[in-house]
């Protein structure tokens, strides 16, 4: 891909002052039944018509390399027809799938967190729920890669991300990466300036955006992009934990083709403690398993004295970075 003349680059206060007039927009969203493509134009001439440029990168990973690519993804067991079946874990069907924050109705994402904790709070997501929810029960799926093959990352943790998570150097080589790519492509450094805050303007945008107009156009850009460059696993920070870990949108296609189910565990949230506004730690109580064993999800009635949940269970805790209690009964 050839990359743009500096000409077509903003110095950095010219492009603070241009966010501040895009800021004041009012954003249509797409919903079920509008014509997709005419939406994607329209967002594009949007967001291009005063900054000139819309900026998407993507960093090719080894798979097995140092990031903790492990995959925690909670359902409801309200929501669950056949537990049996894999796919009941897995992303929404295209029929069902609407406009969420990484993407847009009809092109469905999985999504996931970097560890249970947060999964579970993403769908508790407060205390009211889990009031007026109690006895609610919910099925946490466990993700693994299978193998160590290139992936395509993208990331939107520019000026949103905790030291404490574990994905904060992802921010530090990104602006390091991106900075020598561009003084290589002849750009000075205000419009250097000018282009980490494009980057950080939309990180903190798609977490902002609170009806996904501008949020999904974004996730749709990186993750079912036509060109070769297109996104497998698109990385955000956590807002449920103060951006302290992950959450992942993930393309169909590598699911099916690069990721597989470990286990899913239905378990029942028992307490839950808050500090500052937020969930804190939570206490819940594992209530049986599912184990992949080749095509078939095998479920165990009884946790205690299992040689198979033992271990998994030894790699939760290694997960955890904040504090999770775990009853197996």
């Amino acid at each position: 891909m050839k990359p743009l003349e500096p000409k077509y680059y903003l110095e950095y206060q010219e492009v603070k002052e241009r966010l501040a007039e895009l800021e004041k927009n009012e954003w249509n969203i797409l919903k079920k039944g509008d014509a997709k493509e005419e939406f994607k134009r329209y967002m594009h001439h949007e967001l291009t018509k005063e900054l000139k440029i819309y900026p998407c990168s993507m960093l090719p990973y080894n798979g097995m390399g140092r990031l903790p690519f492990q995959f925690f993804r909670v359902r409801p067991v309200k929501e669950i027809v056949n537990p049996s079946l894999r796919t009941e874990f897995s992303y929404a069907p295209i029929y069902f799938s609407k406009t969420q924050r990484a993407n847009l109705y009809g092109s469905p994402v999985f999504y996931a967190s970097n560890d249970p904790l947060t999964a579970l709070m993403e769908v508790v997501r407060n205390y009211k729920y889990y009031k007026d929810n109690p006895n609610e029960e919910y099925y946490l799926s466990y993700w693994r890669l299978k193998d160590s093959r290139k992936i395509n990352l993208s990331f939107l943790l520019n000026g949103n991300i905790s030291s404490e998570n574990p994905f904060y150097p992802l921010v530090d080589f990104q602006n390091n990466n991106l900075e020598n790519i561009l003084i290589k492509d002849g750009l000075n450094k205000k419009q250097i300036e000018g282009v980490k805050l494009l980057f950080e303007f939309y990180s903190k945008v798609f977490l902002k955006d609170e009806n996904y107009a501008i949020s999904s156009y974004i996730a749709d850009t990186h993750l079912y992009s036509d060109s070769k460059y297109r996104t497998d696993i698109l990385m955000y920070p956590s807002l449920q934990t103060d951006s302290r870990s992950i959450n992942f949108a993930i393309h169909p296609n590598f699911v099916d083709e690069r990721m597989y189910l470990k286990a899913v565990f239905r378990l029942k949230v028992d307490d839950m403690k808050y500090l500052n506004s937020q969930i804190h730690s939570m206490t819940y109580t594992f209530k049986n398993y599912g184990i992949m064993k080749e095509s078939s999800l095998i479920w165990r009635p009884d946790m205690r004295d299992s040689e198979e949940f033992q271990p998994i269970l030894d790699e939760f805790r290694k997960l955890d970075y904040m504090t999770i209690e775990k009853n197996s009964n």
